[in-house]
């Protein structure tokens, strides 16, 4: 059985990574083809053949060729050589980022939705659902991610969400963030995506671990007192002082919320200070499995993803899956079949409150992929892993190279070590982070309702001082150690390795030496 992996709604340099989700007899579309040396490691690394999996890259569209939108999907040219090369391998599977209508004209297209004539038992968009075909929905006009939707669920099964509103008027969202601002507290406008937007409730979409209270999203604006601070989760902050003002400003922008098409806007309250959780499932007819569940460090020269949630973190890590056990029991009996993402948060008192569902695949999802490939499906139980996004080195094969000499790569002995699971460097400035930073490079917009500058200082989030200038290689790498203080150990002698022989001309062969951690089991 031969699955074709798509990796549409993905920036290039993320995309790529999806490579870690391959097996033999595999097709793989890309925005652009990987670098021979991350695809030649991974190959020997997954003990792949040569040759496989069989990378599918159509031409430029539009937009360019640095994301897989929908158009290039459709150039006749292309489909055809897909088809005949899903043909040759035997793809009977589809497994994309995000399952839409694109998708479900590239299955016809190409010729995969032979088994699925006859229509759906349940009615939904001519039986193109998942069962035998894909590894996610082709369609789903459940949409069970949508942020109104999600609280709906959530909330049906008593699992703890932020206090909010789904509002469809600026007079209904006027009153809940009023009363919100005269206690002092803040409000989180969460407008609702374009469905074909690619994602839910933030900038990110279904790519990253951000959105909701527990990331920075684009589209999502938050509504301050004034002196307010501002947070990591919205593209601007806006500071008000009295309900008339309120009431003007809602209104004005309302449309823009809205999506000009009445789609309903979430409003919640932001807690400012959260811990940022993430957890993915696989969702299947039987059960939805859990993959991993981690914590996101969101500092900006700090952002990491832990896995597994540290007890530091969440003190009652059994009844964070629990709850999340709840929620997608729901969503699997909704219907909805593949891969999908919690997001969460923890406030600085200790409660988790969940923040929002995205289907699909994430930009963190390989990271279950390599982690099972590199020691096995129970992980989660024996190990402690670190990753890092947006490392700056010399090149892949450098970096690698590094590692070795210092001691630090990755061990197949005892299992632990540092292993690089992105390349993510595409010939420009790539700037989009997997995980995120809470304290950043200052872009987002802070002001008054007025129009006014405000005296809060706007926050977005940050990718890190690893992060390397345009034309300079980046990757990610993920320290696996026995316990927290090793791979914790692991991740620091690896970011200091690095950074001395980037100071060094990006020679690392001539930095100096950095400080060697032990792989001993």
């Amino acid at each position: 059985m031969s699955r074709l992996v798509i990796g549409n709604r993905l920036p290039g340099p993320l995309a790529h990574r999806l490579v870690w989700l391959a097996r033999a007899g595999d097709v793989v579309v890309l925005p652009s083809h990987p670098r021979g040396e991350f695809l030649e490691r991974l190959r020997r690394f997954a003990a792949l053949p040569a040759g496989e999996p069989a990378i599918a890259v159509p031409p430029a569209g539009r937009a360019g060729a640095g994301r897989l939108d929908d158009d290039r999907l459709a150039v006749p040219g292309f489909v055809g050589e897909l088809r005949a090369l899903a043909g040759a391998r035997g793809v009977d599977r589809i497994l994309p980022v995000r399952s839409d209508a694109a998708i479900r004209r590239l299955a016809c297209a190409a010729g995969l939705d032979r088994s699925r004539a006859a229509a759906d038992p349940a009615g939904r968009d001519g039986g193109l659902v998942d069962t035998l075909l894909a590894d996610t929905p082709l369609v789903d006009s459940l949409r069970v991610d949508t942020l109104a939707r999600f609280r709906a669920v959530a909330a049906g099964n008593r699992v703890p969400i932020p206090e909010g509103r789904v509002c469809t008027s600026p007079r209904e969202a006027e009153e809940f963030v009023w009363r919100l601002l005269c206690g002092g507290r803040s409000a989180l406008v969460r407008p609702e995506p374009d469905p074909d937007s690619g994602g839910s409730g933030g900038k990110s979409g279904s790519a990253g671990i951000r959105g909701g209270i527990g990331g920075g999203g684009e589209l999502n604006e938050l509504i301050v007192p004034v002196g307010g601070r501002p947070g990591a989760d919205a593209e601007t902050t806006v500071a008000v002082g009295d309900r008339e003002t309120l009431g003007e400003y809602l209104a004005k922008n309302w449309r823009r919320y809205s999506g000009g098409t009445g789609r309903p806007v979430v409003v919640e309250h932001y807690i400012h200070d959260c811990g940022r959780l993430r957890l993915e499932y696989q969702v299947s007819d039987d059960e939805a499995k859990l993959l991993f569940h981690g914590y996101a460090r969101t500092a900006s020269a700090d952002a990491a993803l832990v896995l597994p949630t540290p007890a530091e973190r969440v003190p009652d890590v059994a009844g964070l899956l629990a709850e999340a056990a709840q929620v997608m029991e729901a969503v699997r009996g909704l219907g909805h079949r593949g891969h999908a993402a919690l997001d969460a948060v923890v406030t600085p008192s200790g409660r988790v409150l969940f923040t929002g569902l995205r289907e699909g695949l994430s930009a963190a999802t390989h990271l279950d992929a390599a982690a099972r490939l590199a020691v096995g499906d129970g992980y989660l139980c024996t190990r402690v892993l670190i990753a890092r996004d947006r490392i700056a080195w010399s090149s892949y094969t450098a970096a690698e190279a590094l590692l070795e000499r210092r001691g630090l790569a990755f061990d197949p002995g005892t299992r632990t070590g540092v292993l690089l699971t992105g390349d993510d460097f595409s010939g420009d400035d790539f700037s989009g982070d997997a995980f995120g930073g809470a304290d950043g490079d200052g872009r987002g917009g802070a002001y008054s309702a007025d129009g006014t500058e405000s005296t809060a200082t706007a926050s977005r989030a940050g990718a890190g001082v690893e992060s390397a200038s345009a034309g300079v290689p980046t990757g990610q790498f993920l320290a696996i150690g026995r316990d927290q203080a090793h791979a914790a150990e692991l991740e620091a002698a690896a970011l200091a390795a690095f950074e001395a022989a980037l100071a060094w001309d990006l020679e690392p062969d001539d930095s100096p030496a950095a400080s060697v951690t032990s792989r001993s089991g």
